[in-house]
């Protein structure tokens, strides 16, 4: 696992990469957008992908972030139709992500299923790498 300090560690890529965050709904927005910000300090050239279902306010709030690819945003209240879970799953993985980040946190952990969840999407991703990433 990795921690908040320890960002710069999880990859070394000198190239253009593909970034996938997995974003539980326990992950707060602000958390988010944090992290989107430390990855692109730390590699500019990188596209970063946020996979999650978000309320509407949180929706308008990344669809507006310049710095998150837009394709796999989706609202729940139908700004954006429902992806499919098939169709969904072979976006992921015909992308080719060059890292698939599960973000968590130390304080909400427990039994939240939405964590295993995500574990469980960025192996199915077929990314070159997968991490978790604590943002507390």
């Amino acid at each position: 696992m990795v921690n908040k300090n320890d960002l710069e560690k999880i990859v070394r890529f000198d190239q253009k990469i593909k970034i996938l965050l997995l974003r539980p709904q326990r992950i707060t927005i602000e958390d988010t957008e944090e992290t989107i910000r430390v990855i692109k300090s730390k590699y500019p050239n990188s596209s970063v992908y946020v996979l999650a279902n978000l309320l509407q306010p949180d929706y308008e709030r990344l669809s507006r972030n310049n710095d998150v690819e837009k394709s796999l945003l989706y609202c729940q209240n139908g700004h954006k139709p429902f992806i499919k879970i098939t169709k969904l799953y072979s976006r992921l993985f015909l992308k080719r992500f060059d890292l698939a980040v599960t973000l968590l946190s130390h304080q909400q952990a427990g039994n939240y299923s939405g964590y295993k969840k995500a574990k469980l999407i960025a192996t199915l991703t077929n990314s070159r790498n997968q991490c978790a990433y604590y943002v507390d």
